[in-house]
């Protein structure tokens, strides 16, 4: 009895983690580049598989370390804006930014040009070229599918577009940018290409995401049922040890 009401709660927990990941998918639905979250529940399968009641509690007391989640970087569709200052990348690439807390990546190219001609993110952060930051004189430059950034004519200089081979090691910061550990090391991307004046869009499949959010309150709604009649059932039980007594 005790074991049902444990492993309720335990997939209470999941449940809720769950729906709370799908509620942020949902809000940044139009979010240009974001990508999805997807639950990885290693908890209840470790939780269950303990040999005793008591190892079983301890290891319920850390289970919310065990539900985490992990991005999924599948590409999003691309929306032709028209806008010169719209970037998206056909490919497994990311735009490298400039941040105060180090190199950070993202595939959002909503980008807008500062006072000083820098193209910069919706945040302010400087969008690195192989030389550094991206300075143009205007705001009609053109960039070509490498990334090759012309002004005036002139090539000025190059988008740094890097990729990685463990994408899922990256770290979300925000909505749309991922820093990466000291041991994950970009390199240049040649397979991507640089697509002026459209967007990559959210890849959140709206039906699909409505049903798995349904799905998971049912199911946190069956875990708390199981949770209310299993604490009944134990009060029934332990009332009736008393008269006995």
């Amino acid at each position: 009895m005790e074991n049902s009401i444990y492993s309720a709660t335990l997939g209470s927990i999941v449940e809720q983690r769950r729906f709370e990941i799908l509620a942020n998918d949902l809000a940044n639905i139009a979010t240009p580049g974001f990508k999805a979250d997807r639950l990885l529940n290693r908890a209840q399968v470790e939780y269950l598989s303990l040999p005793d009641t008591s190892r079983k509690r301890q290891e319920f007391k850390s289970i919310l370390q065990k539900v985490s989640s992990q991005t999924s970087f599948e590409q999003g569709p691309i929306r032709q804006t028209g806008h010169n200052l719209d970037f998206a990348l056909d490919g497994p690439g990311f735009f490298a930014v400039q941040t105060p807390w180090g190199t950070c990546y993202t595939r959002a190219g909503n980008f807008r040009l500062d006072t000083e001609g820098t193209l910069v993110t919706p945040e302010g952060f400087a969008v690195l070229g192989e030389s550094g930051p991206i300075q143009v004189e205007s705001g009609e430059f053109v960039v070509a599918p490498d990334g090759t950034v012309i002004d005036g004519g002139t090539e000025v200089d190059r988008l740094q577009i890097v990729e990685f081979d463990r994408p899922e090691l990256l770290t979300k910061v925000g909505s749309t940018m991922f820093a990466a550990p000291q041991d994950v090391r970009p390199r240049p991307s040649e397979s991507t290409k640089v697509e002026q004046g459209c967007l990559e869009e959210a890849n959140v499949n709206m039906v699909k995401l409505l049903a798995e959010m349904i799905h998971s309150q049912r199911s946190f709604e069956v875990y708390q049922r199981i949770i209310r009649i299993a604490d009944q059932l134990q009060r029934s039980l332990a009332a009736r040890m008393i008269k006995e007594e």
